[in-house]
């Protein structure tokens, strides 16, 4: 078996996260020939990385984590989960405008090249069907209208439609204002997509949490400001008192 990735992805991110782009575009492609696992306006391909890992036995089921979590974090693909069972957590994966931008640049520079060294450059086969859809791009990806950030309604009304449960719609709008709608430095392309990253790390996160076996480690983390000090420390000075008669 011979696999395969784009040079400019892999000086850019990696070559583990170039092979498993690679992958995940044929899929997609493969897909979208057969006009099949369509959601939101993109064409998905679904593996778990125990999967991954057997189809790259070269790569830790940690390398591969690491290569997806830095192609979503960057944009180049999105996340989700469309199983129709819903206790089924393998994750879908779609390439984005950002990784189609990337490729189709990539087609263009080595046109570019080779016109440098022949008058005469032959055009790139084109083996798809063609298909008259206003709604498609030059780069095969469909097109999508101009960002435009979500109010917190908007986000809530989102996630509920997913079947996100317990969505912190305002701490998701003003995480990303904050950042001026920016992921890895790279502008938001879609803030759906965003959604289901939340939702599918909160779903590892919950499972990660699964109540432990020894009841005493059962216990929920939280994070502590000064006030909750002050008054962690008056209630222990009151039960020294009432213990003791004083506290000193």
């Amino acid at each position: 078996m011979t696999h395969s990735f784009d040079v400019q992805i892999a000086e850019k991110y990696g070559v583990n996260a170039a092979i498993i782009f690679q992958n995940i575009y044929y899929w997609c492609e493969h897909n979208r020939d057969n006009g099949r696992n369509e959601h939101d306006g993109l064409f998905w391909t679904y593996n778990s990385r125990k999967a991954f890992a057997e189809l790259f036995p070269y790569l830790s089921e940690r390398q591969i984590k690491t290569a997806l979590d830095k192609l979503v974090e960057d944009g180049l693909i999105a996340v989700g989960c469309f199983n129709d069972d819903n206790r089924d957590r393998t994750l879908w994966y779609a390439v984005t405008k950002v990784g189609y931008c990337i490729l189709q640049n990539r087609d263009l520079h080595m046109a570019e090249m080779s016109n440098a060294n022949s008058e005469n450059v032959r055009p790139l086969p084109d083996n798809k069907p063609q298909i008259e859809n206003p709604d498609i791009n030059e780069s095969g990806a469909r097109a999508q209208e101009p960002f435009s950030p979500p109010t917190v309604d908007e986000a809530q009304a989102y996630a509920d439609s997913i079947g996100y449960t317990g969505f912190n719609a305002e701490a998701f709008v003003n995480h990303y204002a904050a950042k001026g709608w920016r992921v890895s430095g790279s502008p938001m392309m879609d803030w759906r997509a965003m959604v289901r990253v939340w939702r599918a790390r909160d779903g590892q996160f919950t499972q990660a949490r699964a109540a432990p076996a020894n009841p005493a480690l059962d216990y929920q983390q939280r994070d502590y400001n000064a006030e909750d000090w002050d008054a962690w420390f008056a209630e222990s000075e009151r039960r020294m008192a009432e213990l003791y008669g004083g506290t000193g």
